[in-house]
Formats: C-alpha cells, structure tokens, sequence
C-alpha cells in the first residue's frame, strides 16, 4: 500500500518532484527504445514537464505571497515571480552560497516559452475544442533533442528547487533578525 499526503504546506513541491521522476523515466525509455515509442511518449512527456514547472512555480507564488489560481497560466505565472527569482538569487544568505546566476533562470523561462507552445491544452485533448481558439496545428512536427531537453528540465527543476531552499532560508533568517 503506498500513502500519498495530499494536502500539506510541501504539497505542490511533492507533486513536482513525482512529475520530475516520471519525467525522468519516460527520457530514459526514449533513449532507451531507439525511438520506437518516441512519438506515443512526447505529449504526455510535454504534459508532465509543463505541468511539474507549473507545480513549482505555483509552490514559490505560494511563498511569495501570490494568489494561486487553478488556471495553467504557466508563462505568465513566471512573469509574475521572476522578479522575487532574481532577488532571491542576489540576495546575501548568511552561511550559504549558491552558483544560480540570471542566465539560470533566463534557461527556465526559454524552456518555459517552449513548453507553452503545447502545455496545457495541445497535450491533453487529441482534438481541437471548440471553445478553445488554438494556433497550433495538429500536424505540427515536434522535434527534440532528448538528451538536450533532459538537461534542461533537469537543471530548470533543480534551480526551483534551490530557490525555493533560498527563499525559506532567507525568511527564517528574517525572522531570527
């Protein structure tokens, strides 16, 4: 029997982190299957990246102290926080150090940007709906380097995650002070 907490303050985070490591075992059986199953697995592997960001990105809102809407507004909830990404990241943390620079979080909006062409809505209806005006094409080829992509789903995962370690730092050094 496995026991899933599903309503805790980590709750999003948690998520996040089971979206990552099917993430990362759908990769693998991508590498794996010399691309016999690659195109049976790229939309729901885009779903998963999207919505594991999304899971992320909305765990920081929390902590920001931004409304969280039940929207998959992926890009422009990034907006919304990339300003308190870039001052946690330039803000001085007593005995921690940390290498995430601008760059790093400029990696996870192009991979953000990316992900926004198919998430949400190309990747979870195999139809248009017509209530949903879309500018993608069904017949759009999608091409994808997976060791490129792994690295950086990987290293926009692992960056969130360090910020959000920053961020809880940088608010219990506030309140020791």
């Amino acid at each position: 029997m496995i026991q899933l907490e599903m309503n805790s303050e980590n709750g999003w985070t948690k998520f996040a982190l089971g979206y990552q490591e099917a993430i990362r075992l759908i990769l693998k059986e991508i590498k794996c299957s010399n691309h016999s199953k690659e195109p049976l697995l790229i939309l729901p592997l885009f779903f998963l990246v999207g919505h594991g960001l999304e899971l992320l990105i909305k765990a920081l809102m929390k902590e920001f102290g931004y409304k969280i809407e039940h929207e998959h507004k992926i890009k422009d909830y990034f907006e919304q926080i990339e300003p308190n990404l870039r001052d946690v990241i330039g803000a001085r943390i007593e005995n921690l150090n940390h290498n995430i620079t601008d760059k790093d979080i400029d990696n996870i909006k192009e991979l953000i940007n990316y992900i926004s062409k198919y998430y949400p809505i190309q990747v979870r209806y195999p139809k248009e709906k017509s209530n949903l005006r879309q500018e993608y094409s069904y017949n759009t080829i999608i091409l994808f380097d997976e060791d490129v992509f792994d690295g950086k789903v990987t290293e926009a995962y692992s960056t969130l995650n360090v910020i959000q370690f920053l961020h809880l730092n940088i608010k219990a050094q506030e309140e020791k002070n």
